[in-house]
């Protein structure tokens, strides 16, 4: 995967991994994705935080987990572009 720093695509992918990651911990995303665990963290930041209305990501025992996907995200579109975008066509 190779998003520009700041490019949004880096967010979508993070919460794609962790949406299809089993027990997805910011090393494993890191893997995952091929990103430095520090941009990595910073994503989940942006993504814990309340920069998205109404998505929700919890954070237990290392593990990162999407409790509510809220109105303005659809898991649906972004389990697709993490899919499509995985591979490093983009």
């Amino acid at each position: 995967m190779s998003f520009p720093k700041g490019d949004l695509r880096r967010t979508w992918m993070v919460l794609g991994a962790i949406d299809k990651l089993e027990h997805p911990s910011a090393r494993k995303i890191s893997q995952e994705l091929g990103l430095p665990v520090s941009t990595v963290q910073a994503q989940l930041s942006k993504l814990s935080g309340d920069e998205i209305p109404g998505l929700r990501i919890s954070l237990a025992n290392g593990t990162y987990t999407i409790e509510d996907w809220g109105s303005i995200i659809k898991a649906a579109g972004i389990r697709a572009f993490y899919k499509q975008n995985l591979t490093g066509s983009v």
